[in-house]
């Protein structure tokens, strides 16, 4: 869609794609989680990939990124994660965090 402007939707599709589409925030948001899901083991690791992995390649194929966008993306994702992943709540902070948690996504 980048090397094509004349054929990209009018609207917010059409000023993406005029200014650029690197890094991925999508990429940056799914590594970020990808690394969060390691360290916690909150979720099944090949449900994610099965789920994930076909979008990122879905962006590519249909010209939304270009394969360095994602690498950028997960890049980032990466340098985003590794500071935060030294912050440790006390345990009564993270019995509270684990209620609201269970609560908002409906988890007896």
């Amino acid at each position: 869609m980048f090397l094509r402007h004349d054929k990209t939707p009018a609207g917010l599709v059409d000023s993406w794609y005029c200014t650029g589409s690197f890094p991925s925030g999508h990429a940056i948001k799914t590594f970020f989680f990808l690394f969060f899901l390691i360290q916690y083991s909150v979720f099944s690791l090949p449900i994610f990939f099965a789920i994930v992995l076909p979008l990122l390649f879905f962006r590519v194929l249909v010209g939304f990124h270009y394969p360095i966008d994602i690498l950028g993306g997960a890049i980032i994702g990466f340098l985003i994660w590794l500071p935060s992943h030294f912050i440790v709540f006390s345990s009564n902070i993270n019995q509270y965090l684990d209620i609201i948690f269970k609560t908002v996504f409906f988890i007896k």
